[in-house]
């Protein structure tokens, strides 16, 4: 998609991406990615598929910080071969600040691989991959629909309308 001015930093004071996914494996490299906004793994956010478990999958989301970056990640119950709505919020400005991630209008408990620390590293010359990453090297297993990106971190009524809507 580039990268539109529109696009940049969208966790700055807070942000919300959403998708629907169908998800037939962990992709690319085992981390197959939904949404990436990076041209190296040191600048930006992602979005990605965790290694599958059976027949369920977790999901990462990934931002970077000078010292050490946000790694949350959901557990792997989240069934394959199936549609799911996925929502990430999260405000970038204090490392305390936690992402927030939603599976089909329900708030997920979320592990940290590692917290943020220092400042948060900005996107703004990096472009919007869907379904991939710069390199191509990460490629996406399955379907999406119907994604969107919100400057604001959405309340659990505003996700849940807007997986009703879509």
């Amino acid at each position: 998609l580039g990268s539109p001015s529109l696009l940049d930093d969208i966790f700055k004071g807070g942000g919300s991406v959403a998708v629907w996914v169908y998800i037939e494996s962990d992709g690319g490299g085992n981390s197959g990615r939904i949404f990436e906004k990076s041209e190296s793994s040191s600048i930006g956010w992602r979005l990605e598929c965790l290694t599958e478990s059976g027949t369920n999958i977790g999901v990462k989301f990934i931002h970077t910080f000078d010292s050490a970056d946000f790694l949350p990640y959901t557990a792997t119950d989240i069934s394959m071969n199936t549609w799911h709505h996925i929502v990430v919020t999260y405000n970038r400005d204090s490392t305390s600040n936690l992402a927030s991630m939603y599976i089909d209008g329900i708030s997920k408990t979320l592990t940290l691989d590692d917290s943020p620390s220092g400042t948060a590293n900005t996107d703004a010359a990096s472009t919007l991959y869907i379904g991939n990453k710069s390199d191509a090297g990460r490629s996406f297993d399955g379907k999406m629909s119907q994604l969107g990106i919100w400057k604001g971190v959405l309340t659990q009524a505003q996700i849940q309308e807007v997986m009703e809507q879509t």
